[in-house]
């Protein structure tokens, strides 16, 4: 009887075990990336304006997912590369240039359903590439390259797909503030970016 009700209790164990065992996930991703940017530059005078540029991304993530019941917590990093030149047409301006996103997030899912809805907040990343340009402008062409810390905002869903393997549409939203420095010419600088994002993606789960 003691015997009986031991293999009762283990193989119950073992359920709950399998039942909340832990996600590790790795995959692709694909799409969609808008870069907006307010700017001042600062020497002989001061000049404002503003710049845009969209274009397409491609990149990885890897995650880690903890269920419990209806619900999954995890983390999850990923890194995009992509190509987005916000240029400045006038006499004098700055031109942004994106070429790296990545993040460092914490995810909270619905899994009740095939269709699982996520939020997602954390650190975002990008490498950027600020460049003087104007027409009759001496400093034209003098530019830096900055890596910058800000802020990640998101949600989508996962979806389903056969085994071990899930779909993903998301949107995430990175802000990166107010950034300053000086070009080489002694013109002072003050960029503020902002990066909008819509990609799909494809998991595999171990």
């Amino acid at each position: 009887m003691k015997f009986r009700m031991l293999s009762i209790l283990a193989v119950c164990a073992a359920g709950a075990t399998e039942a909340h065992a832990d996600t590790l996930y790795f995959g692709v991703h694909g799409g969609f990336a808008s870069l907006s940017d307010n700017w001042t530059l600062s020497g002989l005078g001061t000049y404002n304006g503003a710049s845009s540029a969209s274009g397409v991304l491609g990149g990885l993530q890897v995650g880690w997912e903890h269920p419990f019941d209806n619900v999954a917590v995890g983390a999850e990093a990923d890194l995009s590369f992509l190509n987005l030149n916000a240029g400045f047409d006038g006499f004098e301006g700055i031109g942004v240039d994106a070429n790296l996103l990545s993040s460092l997030r914490l995810r909270a899912k619905l899994t009740n359903g095939p269709i699982m809805p996520f939020v997602t907040a954390g650190i975002g990343l990008g490498n950027f590439k600020y460049t003087e340009l104007g027409t009759n402008f001496a400093g034209t062409g003098n530019s830096v390259d900055k890596g910058k810390i800000g802020v990640v905002v998101g949600a989508g869903f996962d979806a389903n797909l056969a085994s071990h393997w899930t779909g993903r549409l998301e949107t995430l939203y990175y802000i990166f503030g107010n950034d300053s420095g000086v070009f080489s010419d002694n013109y002072l600088y003050t960029v503020n970016s902002n990066v909008f994002v819509v990609r799909a993606g494809l998991n595999y789960n171990f």
